[in-house]
């Protein structure tokens, strides 16, 4: 069981919120673009190009382009084979998540230890960017606690009453387990100036009222039992959105998006995310 749920932990959570990542880029292409010329201002984009066997996901979306069949299916339905992760269902029965179908594949040819770099031509993949760097680029930022915020991966989590105490009226008793709801938080805090159930990073930045406060954005719980793998999960989310947006543009391969589900974690149901990827054109045009 403990194995179970540290797989469920570790794993499936940073996949779900991959996967919310793409869809919600994919629904906001303006969003793409602003992180397009973030990059470009922290000389990121550019050095992309530069590698010697071209963008790091070409042999995948020359795989996508040649075969005109979906490359990824991210995220299908996690409710099979696994066993029961914590927490109940919105159904009150347990379900249990499953290795997504397919994965990205093939690794980036930066990676390889022979590969002969030209002087002055270096390499940079995500790999080769920094924690320093990382930190440099507010508005990713922003877009990487928005995705966590409309789609959080949990929907909620569980404490142990250590002491009877009352809340609005009702008296609370020392034994019990109780649920706090970070999606229900996440949509009703006063505190979100611009509707909350729309897609809007800037709600983040500095000048807003929302990029502070500790109890209207919890997408990792909060206190001394909040994710411990939680600045791990944000910088894999954010060289993921790197990666994409510098390499590639993607399309739904399915007449239309698939339906969520929240529980056990947040995924697309039935068949899953389906996607085409495009590579990007020299110069990062994204006509491919």
């Amino acid at each position: 069981e403990s194995a179970i749920e540290l797989i469920f932990a570790a794993f499936f959570t940073t996949a779900s919120a991959s996967t919310s990542l793409i869809l919600l880029l994919l629904k906001h292409p303006s969003v793409i673009e602003k992180i397009r010329q973030e990059l470009m201002s922290h000389e990121l984009y550019q050095q992309h190009e530069l590698c010697p066997d071209g963008p790091c996901l070409d042999s995948l979306t020359t795989q996508s382009r040649d075969s005109k069949k979906p490359l990824l299916t991210v995220a299908k339905d996690a409710c099979e084979d696994l066993g029961q992760p914590p927490g109940p269902t919105e159904e009150g029965s347990p379900q249990h998540p499953s290795l997504p179908e397919a994965t990205l594949s093939g690794s980036s040819p930066c990676a390889e230890p022979q590969l002969q770099v030209p002087v002055g031509k270096g390499c940079h993949c995500p790999s080769d960017i920094s924690l320093e760097t990382l930190s440099c680029l507010r508005y990713l930022d922003c877009v990487i606690k928005e995705v966590l915020r409309v789609l959080p991966p949990v929907s909620g989590g569980y404490r142990t009453v250590l002491q009877t105490f009352e809340l609005d009226g009702y008296q609370i008793p020392k034994g019990w387990s109780i649920m706090y709801s970070i999606r229900d938080t996440h949509e009703t805090a006063a505190v979100y100036q611009s509707p909350p159930g729309g897609f809007d990073p800037d709600r983040f930045s500095a000048t807003r009222p929302e990029a502070t406060g500790r109890f209207h954005y919890i997408p990792f719980g909060g206190g001394a039992r909040s994710c411990i793998g939680k600045e791990l999960a944000q910088a894999i989310l954010k060289l993921l959105a790197i990666e994409l947006v510098s390499t590639a543009r993607w399309e739904l391969a399915t007449p239309s998006y698939p339906a969520m589900q929240t529980v056990p974690i947040v995924h697309p149901v039935d068949d899953g995310l389906q996607l085409y990827f495009h590579p990007l054109q020299p110069g990062g045009d994204s006509k491919a």
